[in-house]
């Protein structure tokens, strides 16, 4: 017998992303609908002040909508939006600043709602392209690092592989699940889903590329909001719960930065003093509720 395809919306939230949203829209309506069938794409541009509209809009496919805000509310906020807007029965957020690997994305984030029960959220792999300048190389290797810990906690099923650039919501969890004004948005989804009873899954099949920022300041914007989420995400959620996601097995951590570093013991040595600047300027992140921009990471180059 036949299996019913999943319906599905795909939410963009966007601000000042006229550089890749076009290639983005093109390759969303690319993908392969084996198990699913697309019924909107969603773009809402949150008080953008480049041409971004424009672009959506020169796209001519029924399928794209385009809503805007006047003003600038924050990612958070303008997600909610799209939850408010959606009827499918899964939601796909996605980052307007990637591309998907290959049109086979959309596809590896729904085939583990039609496999396993009780899903709330499904992570997809992000990738970085291949770096060009030496801090590229640096945070590169830094990624190959993280994710050489992440994907060794509970097979990657954990808070740290729940990405802001790429998941996709059930209906039910989309329904009831709304952010608050802050920072840390994807943690705030990921324990928003295991806190109303629902289960997390990574799905590395569904892989979407990024850029790295080529500037350090670039990367300390992005990455000091992951160390303020943490306590942030105290104030929304159980406090036991939040330790015990956040938590990484301590031989676990020793083993894989002893393995980095004897591979390339400088790029370490840069990493852990860019970590340590990013954890004193996440201090101030907590005076502003809009996410970082990082301009050197907008633009992606064609690849095939």
């Amino acid at each position: 017998m036949k299996q019913k395809k999943l319906t599905m919306t795909v939410g963009v939230p966007a601000y000042n992303e006229k550089a890749n949203i076009a290639n983005l829209l093109k390759s969303i309506l690319s993908q392969k609908e084996t198990n699913y069938k697309l019924e909107k794409i969603l773009v809402i541009s949150d008080g953008s002040s480049d041409s971004t509209e424009d672009v959506v809009k020169n796209i001519r496919n029924k399928n794209i909508q385009l809503l805007t805000n006047k003003k600038r509310i924050g990612k958070a906020l303008t997600q909610n939006i799209i939850l408010n807007n959606n009827k499918s029965d899964v939601l796909v957020l996605l980052d307007a600043d990637v591309l998907p690997k290959n049109n086979h994305l959309l596809e590896g984030l729904v085939k583990p709602f039609l496999v396993h029960q009780n899903i709330g959220i499904v992570g997809g792999k992000v990738t970085p392209l291949p770096p060009t300048t030496y801090i590229e190389n640096v945070l590169f290797f830094s990624t190959k690092l993280k994710n050489d810990i992440y994907k060794n906690i509970n097979n990657g099923n954990n808070i740290y592989m729940c990405h802001g650039r790429v998941r996709a919501f059930s209906k039910s969890l989309a329904k009831s699940l709304r952010w608050e004004p802050t920072f840390g948005e994807d943690a705030y989804s990921y324990l928003g889903c295991i806190s109303k009873g629902y289960s997390f899954y990574y799905s590395p099949s569904a892989e979407i590329l990024y850029k790295l920022p080529d500037d350090v300041r670039d990367h300390v914007k992005q990455s000091s909001r992951f160390f303020s989420s943490i306590n942030a995400m105290k104030k929304y959620y159980d406090k036991k719960l939040v330790d015990i996601e956040y938590r990484i097995p301590l031989n676990l951590l020793l083993r894989k930065y002893l393995k980095h570093f004897l591979k390339s013991p400088l790029k370490m040595i840069i990493y852990v003093m860019i970590v340590s600047t990013t954890k004193l300027m996440s201090k101030e992140e907590k005076k502003n509720l809009y996410w970082a921009t990082s301009k050197s990471s907008k633009v992606l180059e064609t690849f095939k």
